[in-house]
């Protein structure tokens, strides 16, 4: 696929529920076709989300509850849950994502013994250990585009199809101008 450069499309940290609609707002009042990507742990101010979509913003929303971070640990396939990790480590160092992992388990999972036993419980600690507030594994818009093109990109063919269905829809977008 083209990258999202080609494409036009540049990448903006929304820094929370309604501050995305607030930049994204002023990205709109400078005539810049706009689309947000939001968690849906948090819900937003109904208005602000309303005008951001009556002035001609796209809204696409993870699934219910979940966040972005929730979404790569349920959606993607187990190869790329063992690269997830495996960048994690590579940025953070193997202590904090351990630590992480305990403290989201509530003291019932290492890293160690959780990737030996890769289910659905699992996954679900992995995405909340994964986005502490302020150690979140990949919460640098450098450290996401690492993850989505070396992890996420290869493995939409084999992952839920609800989340490539997301990802798809937001490159059609993309790639037809933002109709």
């Amino acid at each position: 696929m083209p990258s999202l450069s080609a494409m036009g499309v540049a990448l903006v940290d929304g820094n929370g529920t309604d501050q995305i609609f607030k930049r994204g707002g002023v990205f709109q009042g400078l005539g810049y076709r706009v689309a947000a990507l939001r968690d849906d742990d948090v819900k937003p101010t109904p208005e602000l989300e309303q005008t951001f979509i009556e002035k001609g913003g796209k809204v696409t929303v993870w699934r219910d509850g979940r966040t972005l971070e929730d979404e790569l640990f349920l959606s993607l396939s187990d190869n790329a849950i063992a690269q997830l990790l495996g960048v994690a480590i590579d940025l953070h160092g193997e202590d904090l994502i351990d630590a992480n992992i305990r403290s989201a388990s509530g003291g019932a999972w290492t890293l160690v013994a959780s990737a030996a036993v890769l289910g659905p419980d699992i996954r679900a600690v992995y995405g909340k250990a994964s986005r502490t507030k302020k150690a979140g594994w990949f919460k640098s818009v450098t450290w996401m585009e690492r993850v989505a093109r070396d992890i996420v990109g290869p493995d939409l063919k084999t992952c839920d199809q609800a989340f490539s269905s997301t990802i798809y829809e937001l490159f059609e977008w993309m790639e037809n101008g933002g109709n």
